[in-house]
């Protein structure tokens, strides 16, 4: 089997097209950006993105063409459509970016091994910021969702009556409020436990597909769900070099 950081470096060639996508994109109104966007990062430029994205992977110096393609997508970071999932899942291009293509002469691995924990912490940021922001007396009642779901577009349903109707059932909001506390909290710790690993991916991906029947933010639900890889690839010890951080070696 190709090993873990190849699998990953694969993964992010095929994501970056999707999340990178800059024709017809517009500049975010508060950078002043927009004459970049209609001069420069048009449609060449995307296609100097996908090059390098299959270079990232087709050419023996992936390290340099990584870079190459970092610095390509850092100009469309600030584009106002998928802004926050380019965000997200920029660590994981710069992290595939600097992993090795094989292992040293006389041991070593592909890593370093932090670069992965980098992508991984990154996750359980998101979900812990998350988390812990909704934990106030207001969300949890079920009443900012509520007031959410009336004053902003991209709600595809209407919670002000305080419940919904799941598969016929009235669900209260407040169930709701709860739930997705508690799934994000859930989240942010099991991914790091080999037992509870793919049981908190299944559920991961449960949570995140019935958000998308509530409310569209756009590709935001696949970067996340992107960065599920590093935690599901088998990063065995004698593939990545630790770098000196023993605590940070991988131990499936």
């Amino acid at each position: 089997a190709a090993p873990a950081a190849d699998r990953f470096r694969v993964a992010v060639a095929l994501a970056v097209p999707v999340f990178f996508w800059s024709v017809g994109a517009d500049a975010d109104p508060d950078l002043a950006l927009d004459g970049w966007y209609d001069a420069v990062l048009g449609q060449w430029w995307y296609s100097l993105v996908v090059v390098a994205a299959s270079a990232v992977y087709g050419t023996a110096r992936t390290r340099a063409a990584g870079l190459v393609l970092v610095a390509l997508v850092v100009p469309l970071l600030s584009a106002s459509t998928g802004q926050q999932s380019r965000q997200v899942i920029f660590t994981a291009v710069l992290a595939s970016s600097l992993l090795r293509t094989s292992p040293r002469p006389g041991g070593g691995g592909v890593g370093p091994m932090w670069i992965v924990r980098l992508v991984q912490l990154q996750l359980t940021v998101l979900y812990l910021v998350n988390a812990l922001a909704k934990m106030t007396p207001g969300y949890l009642r079920g009443d900012v969702l509520a007031g959410l779901s009336i004053m902003r577009p991209n709600f595809l349903v209407d919670l002000s009556a305080g419940h919904v109707s799941v598969a016929g059932f009235d669900l209260p909001v407040q169930v709701l409020a709860i739930a997705s506390v508690v799934i994000e909290l859930f989240l942010a710790f099991a991914l790091w436990h080999p037992a509870l690993r793919w049981p908190a991916a299944m559920a991961g991906l449960g949570f995140h597909l019935a958000l998308t029947r509530v409310v569209d933010i756009h590709l935001l639900v696949w970067a996340t769900l992107f960065l599920y890889l590093p935690f599901l690839l088998d990063w065995r010890a004698q593939e990545v070099r630790s770098g000196g951080w023993r605590g940070w070696r991988c131990r499936r």
